[in-house]
C-alpha cells in the first residue's frame, strides 16, 4: 500500500511538472509575440523601448570607451552614440555579409576609431561606405580618418561648399563654448581637428540611390531645416531612416533658430519626410532617444511652434 501511495506521487509530481512547463512555454511563446506584435504595429510605449526586434526582446548596449556607447537595436543594426561632450548618434547597418554602411560618423577621430574597431571585432573585416548628412562635426568630424582608410564617404555638393565656406566657423563656435578648464580634452581635440570633405559627392536636389550589398538605400533632400544641406538616408527593407540633426527626439521641447539653418523651412521640410516615408518603422534623430514614425510628426509640430514664437518676438521688436 505504502509502495503505491509512492508510485502515485511520483506521477502526480510528473504530471505537474510537465503543466507547469507546458504553461511556461506558452506564455513565453505569448509573450514574445506581442511584443513583436507592438513592434510591427508600432504600438510601443515611449520611442528607444529596447527591444530587439529581430533577435531577442533586449537589445544590447556596450560602453565601448567613456565616450562611445553602441545599441544593436536588431539584427546588423547599430546606433552608436558618442558624447564628446554632446551626445550625437550615428547608424551602422551591415546590408550583406561583406558590406556595412555608416552613416555619419562620431564627433572627431579617437570616437570614429573607436567605433571602426567595434564594428570590425563585430562584424569582422567587411566593406564599409559611409554617408555625411550635412557640414557640421557631428556629422563628418571622422572623415579624415575614413578616407585614410580609403573608405568612400558620400555626401552633397552643397555640403562640399558650406563645409569649405563655413568650416572653420563651426570649429570657432565650438571652441568658444568649451573655453572652460574643466573642458580642456574637447577643446584640444577640437581644435586640432581637420574637417574633411566627402570624396563621392552628388547633386543635393536630386539625391541618391546606392545599391549596397543585397540592399538599396535612399538619400533625400527634404529642405532646408537644421542647415541648409541637410539629408535623411532611408533603408527601404527594413523601414529604418537616419533623420541626422533635421529629425529631433521626443524629448526635445523647442527649435531654436539655427544659425546655418532655416527655421522658416523646417515644417515644410519635416512634412515632406512624414509623407515620402510614411511607412517607417524606426526613426533615428541625430540627437537623443531613437522611437518610431512620432519622431517626424514631433519635429513638424515643435518647428511650428518654434516659427511661431520666433514670429511673435519680431512682432513684438517692430513697436
Amino acid at each position: 500500500m505504502k509502495k503505491k501511495r509512492i508510485k502515485y506521487a511520483n506521477l502526480s509530481l510528473r504530471v505537474s511538472g510537465y503543466c507547469i512547463l507546458f504553461i511556461l512555454v506558452f506564455f513565453m511563446n505569448g509573450y514574445s509575440q506581442d511584443i513583436h506584435r507592438a513592434v510591427s504595429e508600432g504600438d510601443l510605449e515611449k520611442p528607444g523601448d529596447t527591444f530587439l526586434y529581430s533577435q531577442s526582446d533586449i537589445s544590447r548596449k556596450i560602453q565601448v570607451n567613456e565616450d562611445l556607447t553602441v545599441e544593436e537595436i536588431e539584427e546588423n543594426v547599430i546606433v552608436a552614440t558618442h558624447r564628446f561632450p554632446w551626445a550625437g548618434n550615428c547608424l551602422a547597418v551591415r546590408v550583406s555579409p561583406s558590406e556595412l554602411v555608416l552613416v555619419d560618423t562620431p564627433w572627431e577621430l579617437t570616437g570614429t576609431d573607436a567605433l571602426l574597431t567595434f564594428l570590425r571585432e563585430r562584424f569582422g573585416r567587411v566593406h564599409i561606405t559611409a554617408v555625411n548628412t550635412h557640414f557640421h562635426q557631428d556629422n563628418l568630424g571622422g572623415n579624415e580618418i575614413l578616407l585614410s582608410r580609403r573608405i568612400p564617404v558620400y555626401g552633397s555638393d552643397l555640403t562640399v561648399r558650406l563645409l569649405e565656406e563655413k568650416g572653420a566657423a563651426v570649429i570657432r563656435r565650438t571652441l568658444k563654448s568649451l573655453s572652460d578648464p574643466k573642458h580642456k580634452r574637447y577643446f584640444d581635440a577640437y581644435k586640432n581637428l581637420n574637417l574633411k570633405p566627402p570624396d563621392h559627392v552628388f547633386e543635393l536636389k536630386k539625391g541618391l540611390t546606392l545599391h549596397i550589398g543585397e540592399e538599396d538605400i535612399e538619400i533625400f533632400y527634404p529642405g532646408p531645416a537644421h542647415t541648409l544641406d541637410n539629408i535623411v538616408v532611408y533603408f527601404p527593407m527594413r523601414k529604418i531612416l537616419f533623420g541626422g540633426c533635421m529629425i529631433r527626439s521626443l524629448e526635445s521641447t523647442g527649435i531654436f533658430p539655427p544659425s546655418d539653418g532655416d527655421l522658416d523651412s523646417w515644417p515644410r521640410s519635416a512634412k515632406n519626410v512624414l509623407e515620402r516615408f510614411p511607412e517607417a518603422r524606426i526613426v533615428i534623430p541625430g540627437h537623443g532617444t531613437w522611437g518610431d514614425i512620432r519622431l517626424i510628426q514631433h519635429t513638424f509640430d515643435i518647428a511650428n511652434q518654434s516659427l511661431r514664437q520666433s514670429e511673435l518676438q519680431k512682432r513684438g521688436s517692430l513697436k
